[in-house]
């Protein structure tokens, strides 16, 4: 092969990575000014001006944004890709954003479809493939497809994280489950969060204390 051939070989190569090789686009930022919002990226530039009556970050390339009392989501130009329709929304998660309208809760996808049709009182965001939804006065765990992911049923509930949620049973008791709807944590605790970094808070005999996926008590995160 000669060095000129080697050449545009090369060149070639350098072409092709140049648009893995560009400037990372600035994410966006929320701001409020005369009492409305908009978004700024990261070197300051006003990118979407502030026209919003309220206004969540950005998740998963989408804002929810309310204009007069309904709530919609943009892109980050600024374009509605879901028109401002519902009266509560959440941020998109792993693929779906719960949406309430007329009283009740379903999850659309990205284009605004409708996934999980109206039927709940209230949901959570779907995390780890599961969300937490209240139907009939109970709390269960449905997967993306709106079935229901086992049977047990609890009286309230939170999303999963590193595998475990906390739910409550017995009015006031917390524990953990895992994906199967089991305890692994027995409810014995008033109070409970999320699991982060293995660790949760919880409250036990009116303390503060952090425990770890075995329920044992270990110290408290630096």
């Amino acid at each position: 092969m000669n060095l000129g051939a080697l050449a545009f070989i090369l060149l070639g190569l350098v072409l092709a990575g140049c648009g893995h090789l560009g400037l990372k686009e600035a994410p966006l930022t929320r701001f409020s000014e005369d009492s409305r919002w908009g978004y700024k990226n990261t070197l300051g530039k006003v990118v979407i001006l502030p026209q919003f009556q309220h206004a969540h970050d950005f998740f998963e390339d989408v804002a929810a944004v309310d204009v007069e009392g309904k709530w919609g989501y943009i892109d980050k130009s600024g374009k509605f890709v879901i028109p401002p329709q519902y009266e509560v929304v959440y941020d998109f998660s792993e693929g779906l954003a719960g949406v309430r309208a007329n009283s009740q809760w379903s999850f659309i996808d990205h284009q605004g479809n409708v996934v999980i049709p109206s039927q709940f009182e209230h949901v959570t965001n779907f995390s780890e493939g599961l969300a937490c939804v209240q139907f009939n006065d109970t709390q269960i765990y449905i997967d993306q497809t709106g079935k229901p992911a086992f049977p047990q049923s609890f009286e309230d509930g939170v999303s999963f994280s590193e595998g475990l949620a906390a739910v409550r049973v017995k009015e006031i008791y917390w524990g953990y489950i895992d994906k199967t709807g089991n305890f692994v944590i027995q409810p014995v605790y008033t109070g409970a969060s999320i699991f982060s970094n293995g660790v949760a808070r919880v409250i036990l005999d009116g303390k503060e204390i952090y425990i770890d996926k075995t329920g044992a008590q270990v110290e408290k995160p630096q």
